[in-house]
């Protein structure tokens, strides 16, 4: 007799949720980026009053190449309460657009937040929008930003820094390559030295549990470190360390492994070397089993070896011609693809356009005319076309860290969290470049799998009867690491004996956790199916499970018929049906899709674990099981193209921007110019020379002038350039 079995849900229960299968400390894309934005804004510090000029570039989130697969974007300014005090809609042709916002003079002094998104990347939550941290001031009395600079160099700073600056915390953290430290086995260990939130200059002592001094460690001026250590069985280590500026520590390491996989990384000229190394135990356990390293690069698989596990050590070289350039994951996983380790690495561009910017002369008198030139080549010096945007301003107001288009396309968009002085990565004269990007792969792009600590083996619940503080229920208790405690009961009050729960079948949604327990439909899209005019019209014919309602949504039936809407994975990323219209309003744009924007599509059916299914009017709190079903969507190169827009709007609907004013002293007699921005040029076109001229005057005020340029280019992806010249008084 198949019995309907009810279950008392508490918040313990959550114990199998994708948080206990998986859990990384940098967060992942998309399995595939549809798109990116990114904002060049004239500068990064604003006095309010003035004008914050913007270009926005629309990019494919593969080839980092502009993209006409929206044409609409949303720029929102965020003050520090998380309110946004304006917003602007800029139409995107052919993946360009430029506006900008009229600051308002009441906006008090302090941090704000530029925020970008098309509809599309809005689908996926937060980690795909772009942010951009900014700072606006109150006029002091001072006439302009580097003026005020010059009397109190603390006004350039962002209020993050001062903020943190004055509460003088110390932090030291640890940081094992690929995740876990494992017995019995050497492996490398980044760390981080941090008073105030920024990086000092510490040396310590690592010593074990017996008191027996280790090694010693030191970082850099920077807060920087690595050391290589073996942990011994049954031991445990710790570090007694002082900070440059007399402040001591004492940290515990975290713990090692008894059994496991260490991945090392060595990113060479010509070859990514990938070295994996065991101990005894776990290499007994796993003889001549199969694994797998794959490659990651922006959403997409780039590289898969097989290999068979014979020896506590093993060796793999991938030729790095065939890897895209930017940051790659690494990963290794076992056969039935649970994976054991992961490591970031930053492959360098292949083929890299350079951009020169140079002006007519070095030293220019007040309001004397300024002519830039800017050429575009390749690495045989041959013409590029770009579509550039170029920021004149104040070379303090400036700053030294001040975020470009590279930066933030192969860091900051991929990297979680701040990076400090991002732009020393991309500096080619840096000796100590490439060292330093590794160490922030390592440390801002470390994650580790939570499932390795825990028992990798089924668990199983017995059954142990006693009364709770209600008196009237029997519970069983989950033994695991840690215990659980589950009531379960049946509709006619028979405790189950013994229940078999599988933790990683379990798949944890935006708002709900959702345990899979029957056999799924699986669709493989081939262009035999491109016939069928959308995704709609493919399932009703292939599935014999979809049914449609009068509204044209797609459902299925659970016990006693109950009416199952499907919720959406899509490429990974599951989207939030807080309501039937946000739910529809899902269903009217991928269900509307043309087939061929899919590569496979998958239907799963399972228990909804919810802390929405927690509501109940029994007054035993005990609730029926509730059923649900998951379609999971996988999209394939199709999603780049036009037909995928979410908005079709009409260009005239659009905020077009103010103009930038240009003086002209050759007819004007002013006696006081002091702008901060002396010239923005959004929209800029390389000739088929790859090259272009611009002339501006400068303002009355003697300072150096900083000339930024950034832009993508026609298919070598993003660039970026600046000059400096001088403004002498007469």
């Amino acid at each position: 007799m198949i019995r309907t079995f009810y279950l008392k849900i508490t918040p313990l229960l959550l114990l199998f949720t994708h948080e206990a299968i998986c859990q990384q400390a940098a967060k992942p894309l998309p399995s595939i980026i549809f798109e990116k934005v990114y904002l060049h804004t004239d500068r990064e510090h604003f006095w309010s009053g003035e004008n914050l000029w913007f270009k926005a570039y629309l990019l494919n989130g593969q080839t980092n190449m502009l993209s006409g697969s929206s044409n609409a974007l949303v720029v929102e300014l965020i003050n520090n309460e998380s309110v946004t005090i304006a917003q602007e809609k800029i139409y995107l042709k052919n993946g360009v657009g430029k506006g900008d916002f009229k600051l308002d003079p009441t906006l008090q002094s302090g941090p704000y937040l530029l925020r970008a998104y098309t509809t599309l990347i809005s689908y996926f939550g937060d980690n795909l929008l772009f942010e951009k941290k900014i700072q606006i001031s109150k006029p002091t009395g001072a006439t302009t930003i580097s003026e005020t600079a010059r009397g109190n160099s603390a006004v350039v700073s962002s209020a993050w820094e001062e903020i943190i600056t004055a509460s003088q915390k110390i932090a030291v953290k640890f940081f094992p390559e690929s995740g876990s430290m494992v017995e019995n086995v050497p492996g490398m260990v980044a760390f981080t030295t941090k008073k105030g939130g920024k990086g000092m200059a510490a040396s310590g002592q690592v010593f074990d549990s017996s008191g027996q001094l280790i090694l010693n460690l030191e970082s850099d001026n920077s807060g920087q470190g690595v050391f290589i250590l073996k942990p011994l069985s049954n031991m445990t280590y710790y570090v007694r360390g002082k900070f440059q500026s007399g402040e001591s520590f004492h940290v515990v390491l975290p713990p090692a492994l008894q059994k496991g996989i260490v991945l090392h990384a060595e990113n060479k000229d010509s070859v990514l070397a990938i070295t994996l190394k065991t101990n005894d135990t776990f290499l007994n356990e796993n003889l001549n089993r199969s694994f797998s390293i794959s490659l990651r690069s922006k959403g997409r698989i780039s590289h898969t070896s097989k290999i068979v596990l014979r020896q506590a050590e093993l060796l793999i070289q991938i030729k790095k011609s065939n890897l895209p350039a930017g940051i790659t994951e690494i990963r290794l996983a076992d056969s039935t693809s649970r994976p054991h380790c992961e490591r970031l690495v930053y492959i360098e561009t292949a083929q890299k356009p350079r951009v020169s910017v140079s002006t007519n002369k070095v030293r220019y008198n007040p309001k004397e005319k300024a002519t830039v030139s800017i050429k575009v080549v390749d690495e045989d010096s041959k013409p590029v076309l770009a579509n550039l945007s170029i920021a004149v301003i104040d070379a303090e107001a400036a700053g030294e860290n001040q975020t470009n288009i590279l930066s933030y396309l192969q860091l900051k968009s991929e990297l979680k969290g701040e990076i400090e002085n991002v732009n020393q990565y991309f500096d080619e004269s840096n000796p100590q470049r490439d060292k330093k990007l590794d160490f922030l792969l390592l440390t801002q792009g470390w994650r580790d799998f939570i499932w390795r600590r825990l028992l990798d083996k089924e668990t199983r619940v017995k059954k142990e009867s006693y009364l709770d503080e209600n008196r009237h229920k029997d519970q069983i208790v989950l033994r695991g690491q840690p215990e659980r405690v589950i009531p379960l009961v049946s509709k006619d009050s028979t405790i189950l004996k013994e229940v078999v729960i599988k933790g990683r079948q379990s798949v944890r949604l935006l708002d709900q956790s959702f345990v899979p327990f029957a056999p799924g439909e699986v669709f493989f899209v081939e262009p035999k199916d491109y016939d069928h005019k959308n995704l709609r019209h493919f399932l009703l014919h292939y599935s014999p499970s979809v049914l449609t309602d009068n509204e044209l949504n797609v459902y299925f039936t659970g016990r006693r018929g109950k009416v199952l809407y499907p919720r959406l994975v899509v490429d990974g990323v599951s989207l939030p049906f807080t309501d039937d219209a946000t739910r529809n309003s899902y269903y009217e744009k991928y269900l509307n899709m043309p087939i061929d924007a899919f590569e496979k599509i998958e239907i799963k059916r399972g228990i909804d674990r919810s802390e929405s299914a927690l509501t109940t009017s029994d007054p035993y709190g005990v609730i029926e099981i509730q059923d649900i079903v998951v379609m999971f969507l996988t999209s394939n190169s199709a999603v780049s193209r036009n037909t995928l827009n979410a908005l079709k709007e009409l260009e005239n609907t659009f905020y077009t921007g103010r103009d930038f004013y240009t003086p002209d002293y050759e007819n004007l007699n002013v006696h006081s110019d002091i702008r901060t921005t002396i010239h923005w040029e959004p929209n800029v076109i390389t000739s088929d020379a790859g090259e272009v001229q611009l002339s501006f005057f400068n303002s009355t005020l003697p300072h150096k002038i900083k000339v930024l340029v950034e832009g993508v280019t026609e298919n070598m992806g993003p660039i970026s350039g600046s000059t400096i010249f001088e403004v002498k008084a007469r």
